[in-house]
Protein backbone atom coordinates (compact mmCIF):
# COMPACT_ATOMS: atom_id res chain seq x y z
CA UNK A 1 0.00 0.00 0.00
CA UNK A 2 1.47 3.33 -1.08
CA UNK A 3 1.58 6.24 1.31
CA UNK A 4 -0.19 9.43 0.25
CA UNK A 5 2.11 12.27 -0.79
CA UNK A 6 2.88 14.63 2.04
CA UNK A 7 1.21 18.02 2.02
CA UNK A 8 3.32 21.04 1.28
CA UNK A 9 2.23 23.69 3.73
CA UNK A 10 2.67 27.35 2.92
CA UNK A 11 5.65 28.83 4.73
CA UNK A 12 5.70 32.39 6.03
CA UNK A 13 8.14 33.16 3.20
CA UNK A 14 5.46 32.02 0.72
CA UNK A 15 2.57 33.83 2.43
CA UNK A 16 4.18 37.26 2.17
CA UNK A 17 4.30 37.38 -1.67
CA UNK A 18 0.69 36.18 -1.79
CA UNK A 19 -0.40 39.15 0.31
CA UNK A 20 1.65 41.56 -1.80
CA UNK A 21 0.25 40.17 -5.07
CA UNK A 22 -3.32 40.09 -3.77
CA UNK A 23 -3.01 43.72 -2.71
CA UNK A 24 -2.42 44.65 -6.38
CA UNK A 25 -5.73 43.00 -7.35
CA UNK A 26 -7.65 43.74 -4.15
CA UNK A 27 -10.44 45.75 -5.79
CA UNK A 28 -11.31 42.77 -8.01
CA UNK A 29 -10.81 40.01 -5.44
CA UNK A 30 -12.81 41.68 -2.66
CA UNK A 31 -15.68 42.69 -4.96
CA UNK A 32 -18.89 41.50 -3.28
CA UNK A 33 -20.86 41.01 -6.50
CA UNK A 34 -21.44 37.38 -7.48
CA UNK A 35 -22.40 37.56 -11.14
CA UNK A 36 -20.63 35.79 -13.98
CA UNK A 37 -18.57 38.78 -15.03
CA UNK A 38 -17.07 39.42 -11.59
CA UNK A 39 -16.45 35.70 -11.06
CA UNK A 40 -14.50 35.63 -14.33
CA UNK A 41 -12.53 38.72 -13.27
CA UNK A 42 -11.68 37.09 -9.94
CA UNK A 43 -10.57 33.89 -11.68
CA UNK A 44 -8.39 35.94 -14.05
CA UNK A 45 -6.90 37.86 -11.11
CA UNK A 46 -5.98 34.64 -9.29
CA UNK A 47 -4.55 33.25 -12.54
CA UNK A 48 -2.23 36.28 -12.79
CA UNK A 49 -1.36 36.03 -9.09
CA UNK A 50 -0.45 32.35 -9.43
CA UNK A 51 1.76 33.05 -12.47
CA UNK A 52 3.57 35.85 -10.65
CA UNK A 53 3.83 33.79 -7.46
CA UNK A 54 5.28 30.76 -9.28
CA UNK A 55 7.83 33.03 -11.00
CA UNK A 56 9.15 34.03 -7.56
CA UNK A 57 12.44 32.38 -6.54
CA UNK A 58 12.41 29.99 -3.59
CA UNK A 59 8.71 29.08 -3.56
CA UNK A 60 7.01 25.78 -4.31
CA UNK A 61 4.78 25.93 -7.40
CA UNK A 62 1.13 26.37 -6.42
CA UNK A 63 -2.16 26.23 -8.28
CA UNK A 64 -4.68 29.06 -8.41
CA UNK A 65 -6.95 27.05 -6.13
CA UNK A 66 -4.21 26.62 -3.51
CA UNK A 67 -3.35 30.33 -3.56
CA UNK A 68 -7.01 31.31 -3.29
CA UNK A 69 -7.47 28.96 -0.30
CA UNK A 70 -4.32 30.29 1.38
CA UNK A 71 -5.60 33.85 0.99
CA UNK A 72 -8.99 32.88 2.45
CA UNK A 73 -7.24 31.22 5.41
CA UNK A 74 -5.07 34.29 5.99
CA UNK A 75 -8.19 36.48 6.04
CA UNK A 76 -9.84 34.17 8.59
CA UNK A 77 -6.79 34.16 10.84
CA UNK A 78 -6.55 37.94 10.67
CA UNK A 79 -10.20 38.17 11.69
CA UNK A 80 -9.62 35.78 14.58
CA UNK A 81 -6.74 37.93 15.87
CA UNK A 82 -8.84 41.08 15.68
CA UNK A 83 -11.73 39.32 17.41
CA UNK A 84 -9.41 38.19 20.21
CA UNK A 85 -8.11 41.73 20.75
CA UNK A 86 -11.67 43.06 20.73
CA UNK A 87 -12.77 40.47 23.31
CA UNK A 88 -9.81 41.35 25.55
CA UNK A 89 -10.68 45.07 25.36
CA UNK A 90 -14.35 44.29 26.04
CA UNK A 91 -13.38 42.33 29.17
CA UNK A 92 -11.26 45.25 30.38
CA UNK A 93 -14.16 47.66 29.85
CA UNK A 94 -16.54 45.39 31.75
CA UNK A 95 -14.06 45.08 34.64
CA UNK A 96 -13.69 48.87 34.77
CA UNK A 97 -17.48 49.32 35.00
CA UNK A 98 -17.81 47.09 38.09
Amino acid sequence: MALPPSKLYFTQFEKEPILVLVKLHLDVIENKETNGATSAEKAQAFCEISKQFNATDGVNPRTEKQIRQCYQNLKKKKGDKNRFVFDKNKEKLEEAKC
